[in-house]
């Protein structure tokens, strides 16, 4: 964690601040969005010199100016989608030692004001995220429904007709997937209070599951028509310019 003082060795320092607290909704995905997050850039790996994986936060993001000269400075990365995340690649690449934070207890900026400012945002960086790659896209998505929504689903219709007095011999599906989402829940309970949600919103977590999945796909579907993404007041391609067509 960042403390008073510089990280010993550090030539760039970013730090991932606290952003609830914008909306319901937001504050029920964002959590799970931060995890998928970590899953593909561990800070862990971040800071670790050998290994190739960047992480950068533009909402702190300090750089010595002679690591930033020495990359080129910001004009090598303007085209990209995630500027902050390609900055950070960049400075490692060139050698620089990258210390990433979690400090939601030291930093709060809201990134999205609703779901929909959220959609877009991220929508925009998931081809970039899934390596432009649909195969990776497609499992991530699998994933998503089949273990955060189908057990709340299944539990929700089958207790459903089990209270109406139908589909007895269901009953035992309606228990274990009333055991899934409560273990799902669970499971998750840490990573709503780690990222700056209530722990309780854990056992709301299938909507954010769905909400991501559903992104997942559009921007697939997107990067797939070639329909482009509106980005800072233009147009440009939806897996960023610069980079190659998203393949499997």
């Amino acid at each position: 964690m960042v403390s008073g003082s510089w990280p010993r060795g550090a030539d760039a320092v970013t730090c991932i601040p606290g952003s609830g607290g914008a909306s319901p909704g937001v504050d029920l995905v964002m959590p799970v969005v931060a995890w998928m997050i970590f899953q593909v850039y561990p800070p862990r790996a971040a800071n670790d010199p050998d290994d190739p994986r960047a992480l950068g936060c533009g909402g702190f993001f300090l750089i010595r100016r002679a690591a930033l000269d020495a990359v080129g400075g910001y004009e090598p990365i303007r085209g990209d989608l995630a500027d902050d995340v390609a900055t950070a690649e960049r400075l490692k690449a060139h050698g620089f030692r990258l210390h990433c934070a979690l400090a939601p207890e030291l930093l709060y900026t809201p990134m999205y004001g609703s779901l929909s400012e959220l959609w877009a945002g991220f929508g925009k960086n998931a081809m970039r995220g899934l390596a432009h790659s649909y195969l990776n896209g497609f499992r991530s998505a699998a994933l998503l429904v089949l273990g955060g929504v189908v057990p709340v689903a299944t539990a929700a219709v089958v207790g459903g007709l089990l209270l109406c007095g139908m589909a007895g011999e269901w009953r035992m599906v309606c228990w274990g997937s009333l055991a899934a989402w409560l273990t799902m829940a669970g499971a998750f309970t840490p990573v709503f209070g780690q990222y700056g949600g209530a722990r309780w919103r854990a056992l709301a977590a299938p909507f954010a599951f769905g909400f991501m999945a559903a992104l997942l796909c559009c921007a697939m579907w997107r990067a797939y028509r070639g329909s482009p993404i509106h980005w800072r007041g233009r147009e440009v391609a939806p897996h960023g310019p610069g980079t190659e067509t998203p393949s499997l």
